[in-house]
């Protein structure tokens, strides 16, 4: 392995603190007498506004120090392989949050508005915070109780990590409620019947407008796993709740054989023009590389969610573009060895995949061949991977 020189293991370090105080200024933005923080509320007991109420909360006292550090393996970029800074996280409790919200008007992406017109904040629910606003105005009503499940994106990758954990544990307090949640745009049938559901036990948010429209609930629960592991104040990954679901679809999936082989490159379709558009621009290079290694190129999308757990169970070595299909390592057995491949990536990003390789105890690398931080487009440099490739020492 290449060394590294003190200078750039200091301006790493330097980046990786930049980055924190941001994530810490981003959560102070936004604070107003008409934005009410639920978690903040709760955590110190004080009184629910009309018309939340307070059900169940996780159970144990939150650590008085809000950061714990998780172990993270090496980065590859411009020609180096280097220790990657430490996943910060917050501490863990059991169990979970349930409110139930009275006379509320909801948005698809996270809103939450009171009669009072109040906004209310989720930071342990939500990926995108209020925004406070909308040109469509309430477009539906529902009068019957509800599972309230929002996310703020149409994307694979955050209806597996967001929604489905949040359905599963709904159903299991109680399952006579129907849920209302986003409609991804594409067909979830797959994911739903992995928790016993259909389209038919959905209600989704009207799809006019860019945010879908509000909805009126009458009677609405709301839940969220115990505590993130992450931010609090972004992308919550809760331990608890994931080893549960993860658990429940391995055991749905026993039966299944892997319809591929141990040596995965994942890759993205080139039927889907959007996302042949998205993501590595000359994605046919690296797939051409990777084949000539003896690795099996594969789409996730075009198995069944029951094969792509086989896939990701069985796999002994995974290589894969960024995007959501690699975040079925959730399913992947500990020592996996997978090397992720992305545009570079922001330090208050702190992306997925390498939350989900230390919640799964995978040997992650991640290689950024590229100077573009255009995730959704950029184009990587062959040379870079050839090197970081036969440069890579698995654990």
């Amino acid at each position: 392995m290449k060394k590294v020189s003190l200078s750039r293991r200091l301006l790493a370090r330097m980046k990786h603190a930049v980055g924190l105080l941001k994530q810490g200024y981003t959560n102070l933005r936004g604070r107003s007498p008409n934005l009410i923080n639920l978690y903040r509320v709760f955590r110190r007991n004080g009184p629910a506004p009309a018309g939340v109420q307070l059900e169940s909360r996780p159970s144990g006292v939150k650590p008085r120090s809000t950061l714990r550090f998780a172990a993270s393996d090496e980065t590859y970029s411009e020609g180096f392989w280097e220790a990657t800074p430490r996943n910060i996280y917050e501490p863990e409790v059991n169990g979970d949050w349930v409110v139930t919200l009275t006379d509320v008007t909801l948005g698809s992406h996270g809103e939450a508005r009171l009669a009072d017109g109040r906004w209310l904040q989720f930071p342990f629910v939500n990926i995108h915070p209020p925004r406070g606003h909308t040109d469509e105005g309430v477009v539906m009503s529902v009068d019957e109780p509800v599972w309230i499940i929002q996310n703020g994106s149409d994307a694979y990758g955050h209806w597996l990590l967001h929604v489905l954990p949040r359905i599963h544990r709904a159903l299991e307090i109680d399952a006579s409620k129907r849920i209302l949640t986003r409609h991804p745009g594409w067909n979830p049938s797959d994911l739903l019947a992995m928790v016993g559901l259909t389209l038919e036990d959905i209600i989704f948010f009207p799809q006019n407008g860019p945010d879908g429209g509000y909805v009126y609930v009458k009677h609405g629960s709301v839940i969220s796993h115990s505590a993130p592991r992450g931010n609090v104040e972004l992308f919550p990954l809760g331990t608890e709740r994931f080893d549960a679901m993860t658990s429940e679809f391995l055991s749905r999936a026993s039966a299944t054989k892997s319809p591929v082989g141990q040596k995965l490159y994942v890759s993205r379709s080139t039927r889907d023009v959007a996302q042949y558009r998205d993501g590595c621009q000359n994605r046919e290079e690296l797939e051409s590389f990777f084949a000539a290694e003896g690795f099996e190129v594969v789409y996730p999308e075009r198995f069944k969610f029951l094969e792509q757990v086989a896939m990701f169970r069985d796999a002994e070595y995974i290589i894969a573009e960024g995007g959501s299909a690699p975040h079925n390592t959730l399913f992947s057995r500990p020592g996996t060895k997978l090397i992720y491949i992305s545009a570079q990536m922001k330090p208050e990003n702190n992306h997925w995949q390498r939350r989900i390789a230390d919640l799964r105890e995978l040997h992650y690398r991640h290689v950024m061949p590229t100077r573009e931080f255009a995730q959704r487009r950029y184009t990587v440099d062959m040379v870079q991977i050839r090197d970081a490739y036969r440069t890579v020492q698995w654990l």
